[in-house]
């Protein structure tokens, strides 16, 4: 029995020397795993944080965008001549408060149209300075006597380049 006590000590003294072995074997592991996750944890913190901060500055952008655009609008529609903004096909894209008030109609009767349609006109003028700037790539100038209005008025018109250099856009000015 001294025997076989011996044999179960030494065999318990084995497995716990393989049970220890084990637990730090598992505890290098976890622990391993611990620092991963924990080092995946950190950086899914650094890009939030840097996803929070790209936020704040794109709304700091478009607020400083919309107040620009608005200043832009207030000047272009305190200007007491007509400027309107064709496209290269001369239909209007917009007019400043004296262009509506020019032809006597809102924006959603005349955007779109043509520069000669609003001046009730079947074909595009002989001479248009908008036709010309378009051409030329840079600002013409014509003097016009418009029936309807029976007068004449200077017309000015100055292209709007894109990067590629070719007219994307005229301001005509009356």
């Amino acid at each position: 029995t001294q025997m076989r006590l011996g044999e179960l000590q030494a065999a318990l003294d084995t497995s716990m020397t393989a049970l220890r072995r084990f637990d730090n074997d598992m505890d290098g592991v976890l622990g391993v795993q611990a620092r991963q996750l924990a080092g995946v944890c950190k950086r899914l913190q650094d890009i939030n944080v840097d996803m929070v901060q790209e936020q704040l500055l794109w709304k700091r952008d478009r607020l400083e965008t919309v107040e620009k655009a608005r200043l832009l609008n207030t000047i272009f529609d305190a200007i007491p001549d007509v400027l309107g903004v064709l496209d290269h096909n001369r239909r209007l894209l917009r007019y400043n408060t004296a262009g509506y008030e020019f032809i006597g109609k809102a924006a959603h009767e005349v955007v779109g149209k043509t520069c000669f349609e609003l001046l009730d006109h079947a074909a595009p003028c002989d001479t248009c300075p908008a036709q010309i700037a378009m051409e030329t790539c840079a600002p013409a100038r014509v003097e016009k006597y418009l029936d309807g209005h029976q007068r004449w008025f200077d017309v000015r018109a100055y292209p709007i380049l894109d990067d590629s250099g070719h007219v994307s856009q005229i301001i005509e000015h009356m």
